[in-house]
């Protein structure tokens, strides 16, 4: 008898360990990262020198922010690239790819994002230690800004619904009307992703 209620109690012992496991990564993909508002205005002083003049005239300029290493990366540009598909809105899209000034031994630079980004045929700039991105208010991996061609912010958030998620979502839905219309969105959607940032909330 007091086998089977040993069995039982490690039974019920381990059931709530894998529940709270469970909850736990639940919790975590369904966590945004840090936001701060954006620039209203888009300048060329905010971009490494000749980014903006690259850009033909008339399109809009499409930002984001990533960081190689983070798992959700991969999952943002899959969602960019069915975005921009069904749009079939012109822009010219920027890559801010986070780089430590010195590179820890094993550092990766996010060939795989690199590789499924060719599609879209953005400009890549190795972001040293985020500098541009903090500049943009970027602060989590996946973070998205679209500005009209005057320069004028039209979008800010993210297009994934939880942490490394593909498929549709809020934040996708409001990017590709805002490429399409040309308007301000009127919501800033969440950005699941890790932090850019070391010491910021959303890693």
């Amino acid at each position: 008898m007091k086998q089977k209620w040993l069995v039982l109690c490690c039974a019920i012992l381990w059931f709530s360990a894998l529940v709270s496991g469970w909850c736990v990564v639940e919790r975590y993909e369904r966590t945004p990262g840090a936001q701060s508002r954006a620039p209203e205005w888009l300048t060329g002083r905010m971009l490494p020198a000749g980014t903006l003049a690259a850009t033909p005239k008339g399109v809009p300029v499409l930002l984001v922010a990533l960081h190689p290493q983070c798992t959700c990366s991969l999952a943002t540009m899959h969602e960019l690239l069915r975005i921009v598909q069904q749009s079939h809105a012109p822009a010219s899209i920027v890559l801010l790819m986070y780089t430590p000034e010195h590179l820890p031994e094993g550092w990766t630079r996010g060939e795989r994002l690199r590789s499924a980004s060719e599609s879209l045929h953005p400009r890549i700039i190795d972001d040293t230690n985020g500098r541009w991105a903090r500049g943009l208010g970027a602060r989590t991996s996946g973070e998205v800004l679209l500005y009209s061609p005057a320069g004028r912010l039209l979008f800010q958030g993210g297009i994934t619904s939880e942490r490394g998620h593909e498929g549709a979502s809020a934040g996708g839905e409001l990017l590709e009307r805002a490429m399409q219309s040309q308007e301000r969105t009127a919501r800033t959607p969440p950005t699941f992703g890790c932090a850019l940032f070391a010491g910021k909330s959303g890693a």
